[in-house]
């Protein structure tokens, strides 16, 4: 007598009946489902060959921009690029990027402006950003490979807390001339 039929189904419906319990305890507070369009980067163009130095540009809208007033609102507050780096959480102020960082005495007024230049964090409140420098990130061994480098904007509220999970990036290859 077979009875692995009975089995699958008991397996199936429990599955089901957990997965419809535990759905409910997804976090999506924070998230938002419909596509931020506030900021266009209109320079360089994604995937756009560039030499240092050059200008990141881009446009706005829908968003005042106030600067770190210590508001809280996500309809206003400032800008910050990062240069290959990866935005923190929604929610999170730029110090997120110096949490598990030892160095960075908190008592000493760390993080600050150069703790963030030094890692390729720029907050500003202007809708343009001249990248001067950016790290070389070929291989010693192949000059010849590309310079691959990833320009992100995000918003941030008056506090300097990341609005949402938006972030507006292109991709860039850095042609360094000469030292190709």
């Amino acid at each position: 007598m077979r009875s692995g039929g009975g089995t699958r189904s008991n397996l199936l419906l429990t599955v089901a009946i957990a997965t419809t319990v535990l759905l409910p305890a997804c976090r999506v507070s924070d998230l938002s489902f419909k596509e931020d369009e506030r900021v266009e980067i209109v320079s360089p163009k994604d995937q756009d060959k560039v030499a240092l130095p050059f200008e990141l540009r881009w446009t706005v809208k829908d968003f005042e921009v106030v600067g770190p007033d210590g508001s809280d609102s996500d309809d206003a507050g400032y800008f910050a690029v990062l240069l290959d780096e990866s935005p923190m959480p929604p929610g999170e102020g730029l110090d997120y990027f110096a949490r598990d960082d030892e160095s960075c005495d908190r008592s000493a007024g760390c993080p600050d402006a150069q703790y963030f230049a030094e890692r390729g964090i720029f907050p500003t409140s202007a809708t343009s950003f001249e990248v001067t420098t950016i790290e070389d990130t070929r291989l010693t061994d192949r000059q010849s490979a590309p310079d691959d480098h990833e320009l992100t904007v995000i918003l941030l509220n008056g506090k300097g807390e990341r609005i949402g999970e938006s972030a507006f990036r292109v991709d860039v290859e850095v042609d360094r001339g000469q030292d190709s």
